[in-house]
């Protein structure tokens, strides 16, 4: 049986009818919308933005979902530098050298460490690329805009890590009102 389909096709049309959806059916609704999508790190740019909808990785991806690994094929395809050392790239890629001691993640983190000291290290370079990314998205954020995250609490050595409140906290340092949740 020769079975040989065209997979950069079927990608590239799968990508066209998703994009045809969203333009035709789901923008019209919204208004006056303009969409920007950013593939790299959220960078403070001259413009503001109304609404920032994201939703980030849960951990670093060594450990949770790797989202490099599993994106290596189709990123190389669209043409993305370096697709196979992207989960470096990404929030906690990079060993942290030092455990968060401060805020709300700091409890949580020590208490990590008293039982693995490396896996301690790896929380607090998550938390800390996360905190980082949320600095630069609260400054593009307009007056009165939103800032919406879609993120989940995992557990870490039996301790769950709270991402939203985290979340929170880092917008409201970042002199964010939070509303609901909602930034």
């Amino acid at each position: 049986m020769n079975f040989n389909p065209n997979v950069i096709g079927v990608f590239f049309k799968k990508l066209e009818d998703t994009l045809f959806l969203y333009t035709n059916y789901y923008f019209e609704k919204l208004g006056n919308v303009s969409v920007n999508i950013f593939a790299s790190a959220f960078q403070k740019y001259d413009r503001r933005f109304d609404v920032v909808l994201t939703s980030p990785p849960y951990g670093d991806s060594k450990t949770t979902v790797a989202y490099g690994q599993f994106s290596t094929f189709s990123n190389e395809w669209l043409g993305v530098e370096k697709a196979r050392t992207l989960d470096k790239q990404m929030m906690g890629g990079n060993q942290a050298r030092f455990y968060i001691t401060n805020g709300l993640i700091a409890d949580y983190i020590a208490r990590i460490c008293k039982n693995d000291r490396k896996r301690a290290l790896d929380v607090s370079a998550f938390y800390r690329d996360l905190e980082f990314s949320i600095k630069n998205v609260a400054v593009g954020i307009k007056k009165h805009g939103k800032a919406i995250y879609v993120v989940g609490n995992r557990t870490v050595k039996g301790v769950q890590l709270p991402t939203d409140q985290f979340i929170a906290e880092k917008f409201e340092l970042n002199f964010c009102k939070i509303n609901d949740g909602i930034v």
